[in-house]
């Protein structure tokens, strides 16, 4: 999110950011570094391996990115030639597949072949690649996977170019190149002038349908892609009425928008943002710093008095210690800190609930569903019908409700608790079971790992809340956290020079250099470390200086 100079103590634009990403690899997803030299002096975030910036600060203008959830990819079921299999229907005419052979090596010398068939919208997609048997509606049809076209060289060369820009022109002039490659961004844009902007930026195909969610009838031509939404009719927005802009991986657009471009955003976390923004009229960099480490469970609102009101009844002392924990969580304004007693009763109850709500339909794809969340949003979504199908297990003769449904799952969470941490609720703080580790690639090994990992470390906040925390509940070890911020940025344009961040771990992969842990700390405690463009404050603590000569 971004402020204007109006609603800023400063008197100046302060541009943040902290975009979510896997966390549990070292070194951390974002190459920090300050580049100058020739056209370039600036700080940020580089994609590890690419010469760009995801997010930086040169001294004149600062930007910041959140993905903007773009539908980039179709399915489409074509028609195969019963008589011929190498060709296929498009607009009533029989057409020759594009077949390729590719051989992938395996240990030992070994190898296997895979033919690899085409169509006019893309490779097909069956049980010869996928090794599972993919349903289509008929013996001759096989699913296409179409995905957007790309232009790596203008996709990289607009990143060199935001990173020159000085103002608001120029750096629209990047994303325009910048927007032909294969992922799709939220850009938010603060200049030293006090100007603001977003452009959300990417490849985004036009669907005649103006549907993505169901697979298309390849061989008509009639559901083929229209090209792309032009540069200019993307959303986007300069100096708005509001001053100030905001992104979460939601939807930043008007209903009316006439283009579909998805439908799978995020919404709590910006709701809190929303909420705080619009909550008085300026701003300080501390309040920014507190925003990114705020963590309040939004969702909590709506789900708590849910539950309590199906535990209201109740006579069992086990459910009788959940009903405390979430009342005082409740007045406590449902933050989810380490020491917060009701997290840990909510989300496992949820979970749970997840668990008994759909383990008797899906079986083992509960788990495969929940990895995208998918689960969790369905119970979301039928929490206010308390007689839903969902909720009735069909392994048993009688039929359940919500009300039996949070019963059980809030028993097996206080049963839980007590085997783990005993039987006082005190002692079931969330920073008890849910953990931070980062880990090179050896720290997955069962017996050496443990040489290649940082941590653990008690994690604050939840799926859903501003400092998020995205992970995996694995039982006897309770959750694992693997997405969120990795890096925090935060640039106030009345103190020149400066870029504000925390990040979980240093640069170097090396776990014995002083340089891969060396900003761990900072990150876990949420305290911000600053990095300067001013050569008299850099140069001093410096560790030395590399030439390289011709």
């Amino acid at each position: 999110w971004v402020m204007a100079p109006e609603r800023s103590l400063t008197g100046s634009a302060i541009i943040n950011n902290d975009p979510h990403v896997p966390v549990y690899p070292f070194p951390t997803f974002w190459y920090l570094c300050h580049l100058q030299g020739g056209s370039f002096n600036i700080i940020g975030m580089m994609f590890p391996g690419l010469p760009a910036f995801g997010a930086g600060y040169n001294g004149e203008i600062a930007w910041a990115l959140t993905n903007a959830s773009v539908d980039h990819i179709d399915l489409f079921i074509e028609k195969l030639n019963p008589e011929n299999p190498r060709q296929y229907l498009y607009k009533n005419e029989w057409l020759e597949l594009k077949i390729r052979e590719e051989e992938i090596p395996l240990k030992k010398g070994e190898s296997i072949k895979v033919q690899i068939r085409e169509t006019i919208h893309g490779p097909i997609v069956d049980g010869e690649i996928t090794g599972v048997s993919i349903p289509t509606g008929g013996p001759d049809q096989v699913y296409a996977f179409k995905i957007v076209e790309v232009e790596l060289g203008k996709f990289l060369q607009g990143y060199l170019d935001m990173a020159r820009a000085t103002n608001w022109q120029e750096f629209v002039e990047g994303l325009k190149d910048m927007h032909l490659g294969p992922v799709a961004w939220n850009h938010i844009f603060a200049d030293k002038r006090g100007n603001i902007g977003y452009w959300l930026s990417g490849h985004c195909p036009i669907r005649p349908d103006n549907q993505g969610w169901l697979a298309r009838k390849g061989w008509t031509g009639e559901q083929d892609w229209l090209g792309y939404v032009p540069f200019n009719q993307l959303p986007h927005i300069y100096n708005p009425k509001q001053k100030y802009i905001a992104t979460a991986n939601n939807k930043n657009r008007l209903d009316d928008y006439p283009y579909y471009l998805g439908t799978e955003y995020a919404l709590s976390r910006i709701q809190r943002i929303d909420e705080v923004l619009r909550s008085k009229q300026k701003f300080s960099i501390e309040d920014m710093k507190a925003l990114q480490l705020d963590v309040v469970v939004v969702s909590a609102r709506r789900i708590v008095p849910i539950l309590l009101s199906d535990l209201s009844d109740t006579k069992d002392a086990r459910l009788k210690k959940a009903v405390l924990a979430l009342k005082q969580w409740q007045e406590q304004g449902y933050q989810a800190s380490i020491d917060s007693i009701g997290t840990t009763v909510y989300e496992l109850i949820l979970n749970n609930m997840v668990s008994l709500s759909f383990d008797d339909e899906l079986k083992k794809m509960t788990f495969v569903a929940g990895l995208g969340g998918v689960t969790m949003t369905g119970l979301e979504n039928i929490l206010d019908d308390p007689n839903n199908f969902w909720f009735d297990d069909k392994t048993t003769k009688k039929i359940e409700t919500r009300k039996e449904i949070v019963e059980k799952a809030s028993l097996k969470t206080v049963e839980y608790l007590e085997k783990k941490f005993g039987s006082n609720p005190q002692s079931w703080e969330w920073g008890k079971i849910s953990h931070s580790y980062f880990y090179t690639p050896a720290g997955f090994l069962p017996i050496t790992g443990k040489r290649h990992r940082i941590g653990k470390f008690p994690r604050e906040g939840a799926s859903g809340t501003v400092n998020n925390n995205e992970g995996f509940f694995l039982g006897p070890l309770g959750y694992l956290y693997f997405g969120g911020p990795t890096t925090r940025m935060i640039v106030d344009f009345s103190d020149p020079g400066h870029f504000h961040f925390n990040q979980t771990t240093g640069n170097s992969e090396n776990i014995k250099s002083p340089r891969c842990a060396n900003l761990t700390k900072s990150w876990v405690k949420g305290e911000y470390l600053t990095l300067s463009m001013n050569p008299e404050e850099y140069e001093k603590d410096a560790l030395g200086v590399l030439w390289l000569r011709r």
